[in-house]
């Protein structure tokens, strides 16, 4: 078992934990027991409320005063859950930091696995989990387990993060692994140019293509799988979804410093998640022909809507 590592006798790097909160009654208190029960041995939780109104504060009020490394701070008003999540990276003073959902559980072991990755390889930013789904009550789902980020081509991260077996969009539970604060917090705000649902997707993929990325099999994340009130709901919201994502990995892979071959082959990965996300994976016929009919529905929906961009674009000539 590894174990914390330490330099000239000097206590282990101090690890945040930040956990953004709206409204977190039925789980938060699991949540905040699965953190305090963490065997890394310097750490310190901090909670930032975003005006919750129900029972919440009294939850945090409480758990802080039974465990002085919990923090408990409260927005006067609600900021939106993206400039939440930000505020935190600002509040904390560890080397290392980490976003923690408040219904999301994990293993005793998590933060120390993750953080001997962080220190075994100087030149990565982000330590990823393994991923596991929970339903509302905490039982597992029958769904694959997300896999975890390796040290080696950006190329093999994206095609991990994008993996066909994800029963979700993608591997989305590597957001809430460990990062090293001083990068994160030149980067964390650019979060706040992509949308509340998907756009940590996004995030996420534009650090897989530029920065060196790992993981650790032992550490789990028990992520709970809920409805959002951000999640789009009606046929044209999810049309519209898709299509923005795949915009966003085509800027993105424009954008990026890989050599033309890897361009292409991250825009293969993108356009492979955009076909697959119409589709339900080991469902009954009928289920591939309403995919079907979906997809096409979105292309002609995406061809409005690229004429429409290209057509205001367009500089006008002066008459006369």
């Amino acid at each position: 078992m590894k174990t914390a590592h330490r330099k000239n006798g000097a206590a282990p790097p101090l690890v945040t934990i930040g956990v953004p909160v709206y409204n977190g009654e039925p789980h938060l208190l699991l949540a905040l027991e699965s953190l305090l029960e963490q065997d890394y041995p310097n750490l310190e939780i901090i909670i930032r409320d975003n005006a919750s109104t129900d029972n919440t504060q009294s939850i945090c009020l409480a758990a802080a005063a039974r465990d002085p490394r919990i923090r408990y701070l409260r927005n006067a008003r609600d900021i939106g859950p993206l400039a939440n999540f930000c505020r935190l990276v600002n509040d904390a003073n560890g080397d290392y930091f980490m976003w923690a959902a408040d219904d999301d559980l994990r293993n005793r072991c998590f933060v120390r696995e993750l953080a001997a990755c962080l220190q075994d390889h100087p030149q990565v930013v982000l330590a990823t989990p393994q991923t596991v789904a929970i339903d509302g009550t905490g039982k597992r789902l029958p769904w694959p387990v997300q896999p975890l980020a390796c040290v080696g081509s950006h190329l093999e991260n994206v095609r991990r993060f994008f993996n066909p077996q994800n029963p979700g969009w993608a591997c989305d539970g590597w957001f809430y692994g460990l990062f090293r604060r001083d990068w994160l917090s030149r980067h964390t705000t650019e979060q706040l140019a992509y949308p509340p649902w998907g756009g940590d997707l996004l995030w996420l993929f534009s650090i897989l293509i530029g920065e060196a990325v790992t993981g650790s099999r032992r550490a789990t994340l028990c992520k709970r799988v809920q409805p959002s009130g951000f999640q789009p709901q009606t046929w044209f919201q999810r049309s519209m979804f898709r299509l923005e994502m795949l915009l966003g990995f085509t800027h993105l892979c424009a954008r990026s410093k890989a050599p033309w071959r890897d361009k292409v082959r991250l825009q293969q990965l993108a356009w492979s998640w955009y076909c697959r996300s119409f589709f339900h994976r080991d469902r009954k016929l009928q289920t591939w022909m309403r995919g079907a009919r979906l997809m096409l529905l979105d292309s002609l929906l995406s061809s409005c809507f690229l004429l429409r961009r290209l057509v205001r674009s367009r500089p006008r000539v002066p008459v006369g």
